[in-house]
């Protein structure tokens, strides 16, 4: 397993970080999506044989969030 450590730009409230957590949990190998939207990032463990880096930060574009992958 890996984990990913995220910055997510547009985050305002609980309700963001529930979609966010939501959305990222719907991906095939996502085990854990921690959101936080005080500190606007998350910590997303998840199976790189299922899904990438690449693939979490393209579906928080789709949902409207801009994000990039920082050093934890």
């Amino acid at each position: 397993m890996t984990k990913s450590h995220l910055a997510i730009e547009g985050m305002h409230c609980g309700n963001c970080a529930n979609a966010i957590r939501q959305g990222l949990r719907t991906l095939d190998g996502v085990l854990d999506a921690d959101v936080h939207h005080a500190t606007n990032d998350a910590d997303v463990t998840f199976d790189e044989a299922k899904v990438n880096v690449a693939k979490l930060l393209e579906t928080l574009t789709v949902l409207g969030y801009e994000a990039k992958e920082v050093a934890a």
